[in-house]
């Protein structure tokens, strides 16, 4: 065996060459016994683009398509893996060009840690430029074989390139594979890339070179690759392939301005694999489940792994007739709401809502449409849920709400209702018996993971955070998984040179019945409660 570190090149790849080109003929082949004489003969070694100091050789073959003896060489020179190989004369159309070095890995970016050795068999007749690729590699020893059974060499490359192509799922037809770059703008380049991509995957060198090993002796007699595992694992790296990446990797080498269109290619050959079909807006919003049991949603041209609200609620109406309607999910335990328009995992104020539809009074913040449940606390009247109005200064929905800083929080409440003081939060206090139990009268009765309270004003309040660490920021105190909540209220407590102004919350913990006040940076995010005018 010749060896080539990081990749395997079987022995006497030309002496068989010899043997089986000695057996066959080509339309037009060589016999003549004329030169072909060739002031120079260019072009790129691609994996992704050989680099400087590889090497590109090409050998010469007689009649019989046996090894004259004569070779030309040429030092790679640039990183775009250009060769030009001069003063060639050849007595057969046909040569043989090898390159061999380290290559720039699309996928990573990065050049290879290991150098690869490629093949490319062409007719150089009337072709002063050939590349040498990963296709002209793939099909090499399948042409051989394809040529033993008596097709023209010229057959057996359209021959085996269609069968690596279809390995793939890629059909049409392509230029010759000696013909195509990454760099270029055809379809068969954007193939070209595609499966060079596909096949590199996050492999090292070493798994990589066995793999295309593996590829090319599986197709030189079948012309198709067995390996189901290794076809699978190229699917699963694929579905979460960042394509966008790669793009930007190609780019990133500053070697060409064009990229082919590859990821369309890339796309359709997991999708096939996971049997979902194609994705365009024709079909946006579909969910489905692929053959490795996880649910997809098409969005953006693309299968994406769905959310549990996305395949929960598929196909689902939300409209006006319907608002506040309650429904299991169709996959998962979980509840959901139609509410404001759209679905959305119901909280338990939905529920006790949409349970209690005499004990729940509503009003519809004119900006948006949504509608908000309030109570009456003593001569209060307050919002019954957190503020879920979508603006600038918020920073994500759960599903009780928005979170605001305070500069929005102060200004966020709807025409007739605002952010309420500390006072008009002591009003609310005092009124319900004191801060040593406020908490748990004013707690929902589920949705703390621990220390649930009775909810004995409707207030439904439920926490904004329930996992990690906790809180803690003047006498308030909070730690522990079970839940967190606090609101803005719009007094300032203080001002600090590092952290601007210092505000008052009103907090409640999952593991006490009190109230206490936390001071928190006006920079800091959390829930918003009005309190009507």
């Amino acid at each position: 065996m010749k060896k080539t570190k990081g990749f395997l090149v079987a022995a006497g790849v030309v002496l068989a060459m010899a043997f089986i080109f000695s057996c066959s003929s080509d339309d037009g082949g060589g016999g003549s016994g004329a030169k072909i004489t060739k002031s120079k003969i260019t072009g790129v070694s691609q994996k992704g683009p050989f680099v400087e100091g590889s090497t590109a050789t090409l050998y010469e073959l007689n009649d019989d398509f046996a090894q004259t003896g004569r070779s030309f060489r040429d030092i790679i020179a640039d990183n775009k893996g250009s060769f030009e190989i001069r003063g060639v004369e050849l007595i057969s159309p046909y040569a043989m060009l090898e390159a061999s070095g380290y290559y720039r890995n699309e996928v990573t970016g990065e050049v290879s840690k290991g150098p690869i050795t490629l093949f490319a068999i062409a007719d150089i007749r009337e072709k002063d430029n050939v590349n040498v690729n990963l296709l002209t590699h793939l099909e090499y020893y399948r042409v051989l074989n394809l040529v033993e059974g008596g097709k023209s060499v010229a057959e057996a490359k359209k021959q085996a390139q269609k069968e690596i192509l279809a390995v793939f799922g890629i059909n049409g037809d392509f230029e010759n594979s000696e013909d195509m770059t990454i760099f270029g703008a055809t379809e068969g380049d954007a193939a070209l890339l595609a499966i060079s991509v596909l096949l590199q995957g996050n492999l090292g060198e070493g798994e990589f070179s066995q793999r295309l090993t593996d590829f090319a002796q599986s197709v030189k007699g079948s012309g198709n690759w067995g390996n189901e595992a290794a076809k699978a694992a190229m699917a699963d790296w694929a579905s979460t392939a960042y394509l966008a990446r790669i793009r930007s990797n190609i780019t990133g080498w500053g070697l060409s301005s064009e990229v082919p269109d590859f990821e369309k290619y890339v796309t359709d050959y997991w999708t096939v694999a996971y049997s979902l079909g194609g994705c365009s807006s024709a079909n946006g919003g579909e969910v489905k489940k692929d053959n490795r049991n996880v649910y997809r949603i098409c969005k953006n041209g693309n299968w994406a792994v769905a959310s549990a609200l996305e395949y929960d609620i598929y196909q689902w109406v939300c409209s006006d007739e319907n608002e506040g309607e309650i429904k299991a999910g169709d996959v998962s335990s979980r509840d959901y709401v139609c509410k404001y328009g759209v679905w959305r995992e119901s909280n338990y104020k939905d529920k006790y809502c949409f349970e209690n539809k005499n004990k729940c009074t509503y009003f519809t913040d004119a900006r948006d449409k949504q509608r908000y449940s309030y109570v009456v606390i003593g001569e209060q009247t307050w919002m019954a849920e957190n503020l879920n109005y979508n603006a600038e200064g918020s920073n994500y929905a759960n599903i009780d709400g928005y979170l605001y800083n305070w500069e929005t929080a102060s200004k966020i409440c709807p025409s007739g209702w605002h952010l309420p003081t500390k006072e008009e939060w002591e009003v609310m206090i005092t009124y319900i018996g004191g801060k040593e139990t406020g908490g748990k009268k004013l707690k929902a009765k589920s949705g703390w993971d621990n220390g649930n309270g009775t909810d004995d004003y409707d207030f439904s309040a439920l926490p904004f955070y329930k996992y990690g660490g906790g809180y803690m920021a003047g006498e308030f105190e909070c730690f522990g998984g079970g839940g967190v909540g606090l609101w803005w209220s719009s007094t300032i407590e203080s001002e600090n040179k590092y952290y601007g102004s210092i505000i008052y919350q009103l907090g409640m913990c999952h593991d006490t019945n009190s109230i206490g006040w936390a001071t928190f940076s006006a920079k800091e995010s959390f829930p918003v409660r009005c309190l009507k005018d």
